[in-house]
This record gives C-alpha cells, sequence and structure tokens, in this order.
C-alpha cells in the first residue's frame, strides 16, 4: 500500500520555488530540511482532525503518536508533486506531496 503526504508550509518555509507542478532536487532536500526544523520545534507539527485522515491511520493501522515519525524520516525519492497553492487557504500556503510504500502486503 502507498500512504501519501500532504505537507504545507504553514510556517512560511522559503523554497525558491512557488505553484511549479514539479520541483527540483536541490528544492525538495531544502524543503525537507525545512520540514524537519519545523517538526523539532514544541509546536511546530500538527495533523489536520480530517475524516479522511484518520481513515487513512486506521486503514494502515498506523497510531496517531507514529505520524510525525513518518514525516520526519521522508527523502526526496518519496516526493510526488508540490509546492501547489492552496485554493481554500487565506494565508497563501502551499502543498508538498509525498507517498512511500508502507506494506506491499495489503
Amino acid at each position: 500500500m502507498y500512504l501519501q503526504y500532504n505537507i504545507t508550509n504553514k510556517q512560511n518555509m522559503k523554497t525558491g520555488v512557488k505553484g511549479m507542478a514539479k520541483a527540483i532536487r536541490s528544492d525538495i532536500k531544502n524543503f525537507l530540511t525545512q520540514v524537519r526544523q519545523t517538526i523539532k520545534n514544541k509546536n511546530g507539527f500538527h495533523l489536520e482532525d480530517r475524516e479522511k485522515n484518520m481513515k487513512a491511520l486506521i486503514n494502515y493501522n498506523i497510531p496517531i503518536d507514529s505520524v510525525k515519525y513518518y514525516i520526519e524520516y521522508l527523502e526526496v525519492e518519496h516526493y510526488s508533486k508540490g509546492p501547489e497553492p492552496d485554493d481554500q487557504d487565506e494565508y497563501d500556503h502551499d502543498w508538498w506531496f509525498f507517498g512511500r510504500e508502507i506494506d506491499k502486503n495489503r
């Protein structure tokens, strides 16, 4: 099975890339570095309590406490697309999309 992560840069991370369908490797590495630094801060991680998020965690049997771990250990190879503007956001945030195989047998 494949688990997709949608990560927004609500911390106003500066990547030098905006609104592109695909980012280059160095931009992805920079973004992931900034994500890790943000997560290390006490309030740098928030799992949006949406029904689809909770269903995915239940479906893949992933404890909520493990989500932060999975995001911290994303690599460039897990990149799918982004950054893309969040059309439903009044603060001009962008979304980055990552995915990883979590269980080949499901």
